[in-house]
């Protein structure tokens, strides 16, 4: 390094023994290569600038070079250092995640709740498809797709995904009536009914719906402002067809 230093802080022309005394005493190259070894790469940026700004790109380059040899010589370019905050917690990146992309490669929001919604009952929508025709069953997930189409009299299709996977309820009109809300605002639904098969289509026909968007909320509580139904909205948004 330091002969490429020499090479490049001496003028074009010159050789190490006719190299020009600077104001600093000594070599131009050997002079400025002790004295910001001493005085820190910081130093050298500051002459590396005024020297380009002056006469000397040549110079001014060298001084960068040496610069970023200080700093790794230092350790001053390495890893910044440890501000000392607090680590995220996994429901807090997800959130962030959804917030920014509307999905996240971390984990799926359900599987950070599955403990909680396997002790209500509910089943991952991929074991939906191995339940006999009929069963009793709770399934839980994020609202995707509300349909209400309108040749269906008043049934109302909704969709809803877990971390293994999506499950389609069936909602009745005289269900949806005591349970409007519900189907119409919640984020986070756990449905219970009874499993329907019809070939290798798989329908869960609801009597009953939690609205669980609260549990949401709590995922994402420190990541932004606390939970609203406006935000809600916006970080695990639905496709709604009425």
């Amino acid at each position: 390094a330091a002969v490429i230093l020499y090479e490049t802080l001496t003028p074009a022309g010159e050789g190490a023994s006719a190299a020009r005394e600077c104001r600093f005493g000594a070599p131009c190259a050997a002079g400025h290569f002790a004295l910001f070894a001493l005085l820190g790469a910081a130093a050298a940026v500051r002459f590396a600038v005024s020297e380009a700004a002056r006469r000397s790109p040549r110079r001014s380059l060298a001084m960068v070079v040496l610069a970023l040899w200080l700093f790794a010589a230092a350790g001053e370019g390495g890893a910044e250092p440890d501000p000392g905050l607090p680590a995220a917690a996994p429901g807090e990146e997800v959130a962030e995640d959804y917030a920014a992309t509307r999905l996240s490669l971390r984990r799926h929001p359900l599987a950070l709740l599955r403990g909680a919604f396997a002790a209500a009952g509910a089943v991952p929508a991929a074991r939906l498809a191995g339940l006999e025709d009929g069963a009793r069953v709770g399934v839980a997930g994020l609202v995707l797709v509300r349909q209400r189409p309108g040749t269906a009299s008043g049934v109302i299709f909704v969709t809803l995904e877990d971390e293994t996977g999506v499950a389609n309820l069936v909602v009745r009109s005289g269900v949806f009536e005591r349970y409007r809300r519900e189907v119409t605002t919640a984020r986070l639904l756990l449905a219970s009914g009874r499993l329907q098969r019809e070939g290798r289509v798989v329908h869960v026909v609801v009597r009953r719906l939690e609205d669980h968007t609260a549990r949401l909320r709590a995922l994402a509580r420190g990541a932004a402002q606390p939970g609203s139904e406006g935000r809600d909205r916006r970080l695990y948004p639905s496709r709604d067809f009425h």
